[in-house]
């Protein structure tokens, strides 16, 4: 499970480093990681928007999750699809 977690919290950075092409700076990249909309990697859907200080969700990116189960030997089970809470 934790490998997949590191590539799916790496996904949507690389793609806004792609974005980015060679004109990388922190700006820019900040800019273009806001303007992600509907990127479907090895997660559920990710949209992010730029920060709001009254929303605390404003950068969260993704709002949905599934459950599984952890079972003997490193292994699980997904229990349901991806649910938006």
């Amino acid at each position: 499970m934790f490998f997949y977690a590191g590539i799916g919290f790496v996904e949507p950075m690389v793609e806004g480093l792609k974005r980015c092409g060679k004109d990388l700076t922190r700006e820019r990249f900040v800019k273009e990681m806001e303007g992600i909309r509907n990127f479907k990697g090895i997660f559920g859907r990710i949209d992010y928007s730029a920060f709001e200080p009254s929303d605390v969700y404003s950068r969260q990116g993704q709002k949905a999750v599934f459950l599984a189960q952890c079972l003997a030997d490193g292994k699980s089970k997904i229990l349901t699809d991806w649910i938006e809470p």
